[in-house]
């Protein structure tokens, strides 16, 4: 149940490690995670699909969200056949619930070695980084483009930091085409690539012994990039391209 309000450089991608801070890698096992509650508004429908493709991280065997007007706006016209909404039942039973306050939030890093280990990034700011890489299928969406563009335009990726960027789709590359944020990326220094998964998986930018990089990806397991002997620290868009600046993980908040 999500109350409050999202602080700046805060992105869905912290709302749902601060849920797996909370709530525990094995809270859902076998159950469908909900997300609701007022502050339900102020996430993005890309937002909300980070989120609830994440869901299996608290072990639910999937997510689901009650749709409202800019939900069905967004699912509708994308439907290959009759879509029916499905709505909760207002007698419905959980097994338990959750008070998230987002006024509570500040941006967050899931540290090696597994997606459970959600941190406060102020605690990690300073670490020492050699690649970052913003995509995949959490985190690679038309938002993250462009908060990703607000922070490094007119900027320039650090000196040796390798910064990797993949659309989450075609259509979401072309949006970035048309707004011109693939420009500003690539102008900064940034590597952006067609839509793919091989670099979540370290088939392409493979991260060698004891490099360290920063990840939109889904997980940071131990060789999930590349070698075993590398550190994935998982963290929002906004963190990678603040991170991608400096070379060395950064709080987003002061680019923005």
């Amino acid at each position: 149940n999500l109350t409050g309000t999202l602080g700046k450089g805060v992105m869905a991608r912290d709302v749902f490690h601060h849920l797996v801070r909370v709530m525990g890698p094995a809270s859902c096992r076998f159950q469908v995670l909900e997300i609701g509650g007022p502050a339900l508004s102020q996430i993005s429908t890309e937002g909300l699909q980070t989120i609830t493709g994440l869901a299996m991280f608290t072990g639910a065997i999937t997510a689901i969200v009650n749709p409202d007007e800019e939900r069905l706006a967004y699912a509708l016209p994308r439907a290959r056949k009759t879509l029916e909404p499905v709505y909760s039942d207002p007698d419905a039973e959980y097994s338990a619930v959750y008070e998230i306050d987002l006024d509570q939030l500040e941006p967050l890093v899931v540290v090696p070695p597994t997606p459970a280990n959600s941190r406060n990034l102020t605690d990690y700011v300073g670490l020492e980084l050699n690649a970052g890489y913003l995509g995949s299928c959490a985190s690679g969406r038309i938002e993250d483009l462009r908060i990703a563009a607000k922070i490094l335009e007119g900027r320039q990726v650090a000196p040796g930091f390798q910064l990797n960027v993949v659309p989450t789709s075609q259509e979401i590359m072309a949006a970035a085409g048309r707004e011109g944020l693939l420009s500003i990326l690539t102008e900064a220094g940034a590597f952006v690539s067609a839509p793919t998964c091989d670099y979540c998986y370290g088939r392409i930018g493979t991260m060698t012994a004891k490099q360290r990089a920063v990840s939109t990806g889904t997980l940071n397991v131990r060789g999930r990039m590349g070698s075993p002997d590398s550190e994935i620290y998982l963290c929002s868009a906004a963190t990678v391209a603040a991170s991608a600046i400096e070379g060395k993980i950064a709080d987003p908040r002061k680019y923005m």
